[in-house]
């Protein structure tokens, strides 16, 4: 995938909580100004506090450009996710796009990269299997 695609992706995310947030504000005003129920502010700010929380992560992605890598076996594969185990056994599920997800197959060794908080998959890459054979007399 397209690496340009994925900071596209994360960055129209970002925008849309900023203006997400923009409104919750102006909600929470309006609620706090026109005495109206102190439970509709209380959603209002949990609202508020979460995308607060996606807003930061998206950022520190975007910003340290941290990214990790995962080998193993795609075990799973559903709607736009895939479970890929690692050589400890270990699952990890992922969301792909539609144009990556129809080009993968089930039982295939690959290796994701993907950022570090978002979990969003910038590369993907079919690893051919390596194997050892015994000479063992």
């Amino acid at each position: 995938m397209d690496q340009n695609k994925v900071a596209k992706s994360l960055k129209r995310s970002l925008f849309s909580s900023v203006g997400m947030i923009i409104i919750a504000c102006y909600f929470l005003w309006f609620n706090i100004y026109n005495d109206h129920p102190a439970i509709l502010s209380f959603a209002l700010i949990i609202g508020i506090t979460v995308l607060l929380f996606v807003i930061i992560m998206i950022s520190l992605d975007l910003i340290y450009q941290d990214k990790q890598t995962c080998r193993g076996i795609m075990t799973e594969k559903r709607q736009n996710k895939i479970v890929v185990t690692n050589a400890a056994g270990d699952p990890s599920m992922f969301r792909l796009p539609n144009e990556q997800f129809d080009h993968i197959e089930v039982d295939v060794h690959i290796e994701l990269c993907y950022y570090k908080r978002t979990k969003a998959v910038t590369s993907i890459i079919a690893v051919p299997v390596i194997l050892e054979e015994d000479y063992s007399i």
